[in-house]
């Protein structure tokens, strides 16, 4: 059946905005390279910009302009005045409010971690993801409670895929009923990230969750992430599965490319 250019058109929307989120996950997790080649981190401001001049662009009327100078004020790593970002944290354009999040996430002081608890409940879900992904880089220092709502409330797909994934950076402190919870979640994006974050628990991984995966769930991606997880952290229990088990698993194989 030919899609009418309305339909076209929503696809092309949800895979922007997929690549976006996927973009966002995996950028805390690379090499500047990678980083680069997903096109964060990329400023037009010359390395040697002064901070009156990154100053400048934030006000600037062009909003890609002030996007470009809130990344290249978060990259230098150095200590960026909370005042200075506090209106592009109210700027009208959500990309520019995403790129101050960034920034603020950069800062673990009280001040930095409540703004971005607020970009959580931003009306648009690239804030919102921006923000969770932020929380999540803190560490230990990042409010888990807010994190779990989002993962919870959330009604963009691609905000809870965030929320997971922030839950995942927090290393010894991840909520593991929390991410086993997600496994339930009706969108197969957020089940997949679940099962890749509870694959970084090594040997805290929980079979028996990922076990129901292999045997429930009905999208391919989410089976062959718990089919690869199990393999990898408990093999004996992996080699003892029958064998459907540890194929693709998943009776729908069209599924993971849907918007």
């Amino acid at each position: 059946m030919v899609k009418s250019d309305k339909d076209q058109g929503r696809d092309s929307h949800e895979k922007r905005k997929e690549q976006a989120t996927q973009g966002e996950v995996r950028a805390l997790h690379s090499p500047p390279g990678v980083l680069a080649r997903l096109g964060l981190g990329k400023t037009s401001f010359p390395a040697e910009a002064s901070q009156d001049q990154l100053k400048t662009g934030l006000a600037d009327p062009v909003w890609s302009v002030r996007v470009a100078a809130l990344q290249a004020l978060a990259s230098r790593g150095e200590p960026v005045p909370l005042e200075l970002l506090v209106p592009a944290l109210e700027d009208e354009n959500g990309w520019v409010r995403a790129a101050a999040v960034r920034a603020v996430g950069a800062f673990k002081e009280q001040a930095s971690v409540d703004r971005l608890v607020i970009a959580l409940h931003d009306g648009k879900w690239s804030v919102r993801a921006a923000a969770a992904l932020a929380l999540g880089a803190l560490g230990e220092w990042a409010p888990v409670e807010p994190l779990l709502m989002a993962l919870r409330d959330d009604e963009d797909e691609s905000v809870r895929v965030a929320a997971v994934a922030a839950l995942g950076m927090l290393k010894e402190w991840v909520p593991v009923e929390a991410v086993v919870g997600a496994l339930g979640d009706c969108q197969w994006r957020v089940r997949e990230m679940a099962v890749l974050v509870l694959g970084e628990m090594g040997e805290r991984v929980p079979v028996e969750p990922l076990v129901s995966v292999l045997r429930d769930d009905i999208d391919r991606p989410v089976c062959e992430a718990a089919r690869r997880v199990l393999k990898q952290t408990h093999p004996g229990v992996f080699s003892t599965l029958p064998p459907d088990s540890k194929s693709l698993g998943g009776g729908d194989t069209d599924r993971g490319e849907k918007a």
